[in-house]
């Protein structure tokens, strides 16, 4: 090959890297985890640490680029792009029965993934931030709760991020979510309301009080490897929780407003 017809390879190879770079960084800003909520979630300027930190270990010319295990799938244009996301070690996760709820004649039932890190939710960079490190032993902070039983036009998920990285004045974390029921019908009839929640353990009972005046008062239950009690509800179609009252073991109440 002559000393020019190298150059140009120089150059196409020079100027391919630098459109895989450019559509790998696209590929990791479309990336949608669902229509779930997000409660408690990571921040927005810890999101983008986490992808410069995958960006950085990115192999331009490679379609599926490993980031320590982890494979992205580069986007095309005729398809969104992918990420392929490892189950985390044994060891790194637990999961645990939450039991059945029922939500206006529904009933679902919810199980709880309690992990030492948020690989659900994106990629483990080869590099943690300070802020990721959790100890073996536990407590691990990041939950992801999943209903099942009828089946759901889309996947009914709960995410909460570790409390012990936010502010945590009252102990009580809430979240509501309206599910879909793939079913014939109108809205009334398709529609619930799920919630899920977490205490600290010197709280033992929760009441939910929903803006229809109706009230839920949902069982307490401990989850291996989380420092915090969890609970489940569920009601009508468009009936969102009001606030949630929660009491210590001498009977003190402290309400958490959930509009």
């Amino acid at each position: 090959m002559s000393g020019g017809d190298e150059h140009g390879m120089t150059a196409m190879d020079t100027q391919e890297q630098d459109r895989m770079t450019e559509r790998l960084a696209r590929a990791a800003d479309e990336v949608v985890v669902g229509a779930v909520p997000l409660d408690a979630l990571m921040r927005g300027g810890r999101r983008r640490r986490v992808r410069r930190a995958l960006l950085s270990g990115a192999l331009a010319l490679a379609v599926l680029v490993p980031l320590g295990g982890v494979a992205v799938s580069l986007a095309r244009e005729d398809r969104p792009a992918e990420v392929a996301v490892p189950q985390p070690p044994e060891d790194d996760s637990v999961t645990a029965d939450l039991g059945s709820v029922e939500a206006d004649g529904v009933l679902f039932h919810a199980k709880i993934t309690v992990q030492r890190f948020p690989t659900r939710i994106m990629p483990r960079p080869a590099s943690l931030p300070p802020d990721w490190e959790v100890p073996k032993e536990g407590p691990w902070p990041w939950s992801f709760i999943d209903f099942d039983g009828p089946p759901l036009r889309e996947p009914a998920m709960f995410h909460f991020r570790p409390s012990g990285l936010e502010a945590d004045q009252t102990g009580v974390l809430f979240s509501s979510h309206r599910v879909d029921l793939d079913r014939p019908g109108d809205a009334m009839e398709r529609f619930r309301t799920l919630a899920v929640g977490q205490v600290r353990p010197e709280f033992r009972r929760v009441v939910i009080t929903w803006e229809d005046g109706s009230t839920s008062e949902p069982r307490l239950q401990s989850v291996p490897k989380s420092d915090r009690l969890w609970f489940i509800a569920g009601a009508k179609a468009w009936v969102k929780p009001d606030f949630v009252d929660v009491y210590d073991a001498s009977g003190k109440r402290t309400r958490m407003d959930v509009t």
